[in-house]
């Protein structure tokens, strides 16, 4: 029986798309090897560190023996965003703890992963808004998170009368303290009223003109109605009032007696107080202008 011969040839083999190049990375005491792909994908500074030209042979991230040394961050941590970069999140949902999101959060802002800090954000902040107020600004500062910074300051400005403040102090310092203080008082002071401009039947001053005596006079009836507040804000107040008047000189005299009505009319600058929102960008805008989000 002839034997078959199979000629396997000589042509070298082709780097399909899902060829991966390892590297090995070491965080605290712990040695990772993964594809050096993802990393450069999610992060400039990955890529820009693998860029950087290494002599051949036992170039650092190659072995075991010479792994990079990743530091600033936890084993922990690292592993909670490794979940989030390898687990195929169409196949099956990814679920991370409280913490885990926090760590994910930490090394994306730190390593400038921009995509999957936005998605940490999204996933912590449900979480979040059951936090304390002082935990929320903390937090914020922490992560550069503008919306947890300011819902936090919000919520301690609103409550400011009530605050502990030692505790606030404590977490965040004296000077936040006076900040909060100074937004949450302007927030609850009245609107600033004006000088009312009154024309008073009080104080008008007749005369008779018969005796020269002084005019007695009574208000009957005071109907008081608004009026459209006018292009300036203000609020314009008028009132009809009938005033019954007569000579309190001699005996007999027929100079004036009777009614009469006169237009009275009273206007209000309504000063709005400042927007909460805008006062908070405003007291820390030093802060929020390091924030990303």
């Amino acid at each position: 029986m002839a034997s078959t011969i199979i000629d396997v040839g000589t042509t070298e083999s082709i780097r399909g798309t899902f060829y991966f190049e390892f590297v090995t990375l070491k965080v605290q005491d712990t040695i990772h090897r993964i594809p050096k792909r993802i990393l450069e994908e999610w992060s400039q500074i990955f890529k820009d560190m693998f860029g950087i030209p290494q002599e051949d042979g036992n170039s650092e991230g190659s072995s075991d023996e010479n792994p990079i040394i990743l530091p600033g961050c936890t084993n922990a941590e690292f592993e909670s965003l490794m979940k989030v970069l390898l687990t195929p999140t169409s196949i099956k949902p990814l679920v991370l703890s409280k913490d885990q999101w926090i760590g994910v959060l930490k090394l994306s802002t730190m390593w400038d992963m921009v995509v999957v800090r936005k998605h940490a954000i999204a996933m912590l902040s449900p979480l979040i808004e059951e936090h304390t107020p002082i935990e929320q600004v903390v937090l914020g500062k922490q992560f550069k998170v503008a919306s947890w910074f300011t819902q936090g300051c919000a919520s301690l400005a609103s409550a400011h009368k009530t605050l502990d403040l030692h505790s606030v102090a404590k977490a965040l310092g004296w000077e936040f303290v006076a900040r909060i203080l100074r937004i949450g008082s302007s927030e609850t002071e009245p609107a600033a009223i004006a000088d009312t401009v009154e024309l008073s039947h009080a104080s008008l001053k007749f005369k008779c003109k018969n005796c020269k005596a002084p005019i007695a006079t009574s208000t009957t009836t005071d109907n008081k109605r608004s009026e459209p507040i006018n292009l300036f804000g203000h609020i314009q107040q008028r009132w009809e009032t009938n005033i019954r008047y007569s000579c309190t000189g001699r005996v007999g005299c027929s100079g004036v007696s009777g009614m009469s009505s006169i237009l009275l009319e009273q206007q209000i600058i309504r000063v709005q107080t400042p927007n909460l929102a805008a006062s908070i960008s405003q007291a820390f805008k030093e802060e929020l202008r390091d924030m990303y989000l």
